[in-house]
């Protein structure tokens, strides 16, 4: 889990073609550098947001570490548009003494989203973005003051939208769904119908 707060700049030193057999497609293995600041307490197999996307550190030194990126992950966020010596957001994943100054976000990012606008508003920055018609369907998951994870880097931004969204979607549409399907859903909708029936014909 992460807030969605970066916590450095680091720069990616280099990209490298996986194995097909060990990534199970065409991924890569990303180093990234400058990143001695969050260095200090890294073990194998821990995770990092790389551009707002939830990473695996494979090797680590004092100053950088290794990614591996799958063809799932390529797809899905801007880290496939990555170039040796980019910029790259980078925050570690929470413990358990950290301030929560967040947002509770899993770095799995959803989709892309294109910048369509940039305005400058006194001391903040307005944007608009285009989501594309394949996920059209995550516009039910943004509501006015709700919280979205956006990474700011580059023309095509990382999105994940709240996750606390998608499970209360998710379970009030498996609920109706057993409600409908049962005999009292069936008899509610029934009693219903039945009393807008009665209210229409009161009325004529």
């Amino acid at each position: 889990m992460f807030t969605g707060i970066v916590e450095i700049l680091g720069k990616v030193t280099s990209i490298v073609p996986l194995d097909s057999s060990e990534s199970g497609g065409q991924g890569f293995s990303i180093t990234i550098g400058n990143a001695a600041e969050i260095l200090g307490d890294c073990h194998l197999g821990d995770s990092i947001a790389v551009n707002g996307t939830c990473l695996t550190v494979t090797e680590f030194d004092e100053s950088s570490f290794k990614v591996g990126v799958a063809p799932e992950t390529l797809r899905k966020t801007n880290l496939g548009s990555l170039k040796e010596g980019d910029a790259v957001n980078l925050e570690r994943a929470m413990n358990a003494h950290t301030r929560f100054g967040g947002h509770m976000v899993q770095g799995h990012v959803d989709t892309t989203v294109t910048i369509l606008s940039r305005t400058d508003d006194g001391n903040a920055i307005t944007f608009v973005f285009q989501v594309s018609e394949e996920y059209k369907d995550l516009m039910d998951y943004i509501v006015p003051k709700g919280f979205i994870c956006l990474d700011a880097l580059g023309d095509h931004v990382n999105i994940e939208v709240d996750m606390m969204g998608k499970y209360a979607s998710k379970g009030v549409e498996a609920m109706i769904k057993r409600f409908l399907e049962g005999d009292d859903g069936e008899a509610m909708v029934a009693k219903a119908l039945d009393r807008v029936l009665a209210k229409r014909a009161a009325s004529n």
